[in-house]
């Protein structure tokens, strides 16, 4: 048998070991939900964070609304504890400030705040910003050229990444595109 085979089939030999169907009212691991709640969820009865996230499953169902057995409930590669918790966005929804740049992009490539749309004050959103001066806006960086958006020369070759981009037809992310052992800003 599978270990998942044998947990399902584990689960009703322990609830009868443990008094029978009642305990299915109970919440056996102090989560928040109770048995029956927990298996229709899918949640591990024994455990009160089933996806490993840092929110406990009945946090999860009854106060934020995300999935139990899911760490990152939105698909947007930061889990929902840490949406929460740490960068207070929306686990709910990849892009929670809707500015056109996912809340992972925001946490980890661009710096700007996932739940403010316009972090700097600037009049332009965080996607249209040109963080490193370079003239690519952030969310070309992040999703079409994929540079770094607060580094205006990515591979440092001496040419911008808008200048390989837009003029010269290099790789922003490769210093020497034509392999020809010279870097690409004294080709």
């Amino acid at each position: 048998m599978t270990p998942k085979l044998l947990m399902m089939v584990g689960v009703p030999i322990l609830l009868l070991a443990l008094g029978g169907v009642g305990v299915m009212g109970l919440d056996v691991d102090g989560d928040g939900l109770n048995g029956t709640s927990e298996m229709s969820l899918g949640s591990n009865l024994f455990s009160p964070d089933s996806d490993g996230d840092g929110l406990s499953d009945g946090e999860e169902n009854l106060t934020y609304g995300t999935n139990p057995i899911r760490a990152d409930s939105d698909g947007d590669s930061l889990d929902d504890g840490s949406e929460i918790n740490t960068h207070d966005s929306n686990p709910n929804d990849p892009d929670s400030d809707n500015d056109g740049l996912n809340d992972y992009s925001e946490v980890n490539e661009t710096h700007t705040r996932p739940n403010d749309g316009d972090s700097d004050d600037d009049g332009l959103s965080d996607s249209l910003d040109d963080n490193d001066g370079d003239g690519l806006s952030n969310s070309f960086e992040v999703g079409d050229s994929h540079t770094d958006p607060n580094d205006g020369d990515s591979d440092g070759d001496g040419l911008s990444d808008s200048s390989e981009v837009n003029e010269t037809h290099t790789s922003p992310n490769d210093d020497d595109s034509d392999d020809n052992g010279i870097l690409d800003g004294d080709d």
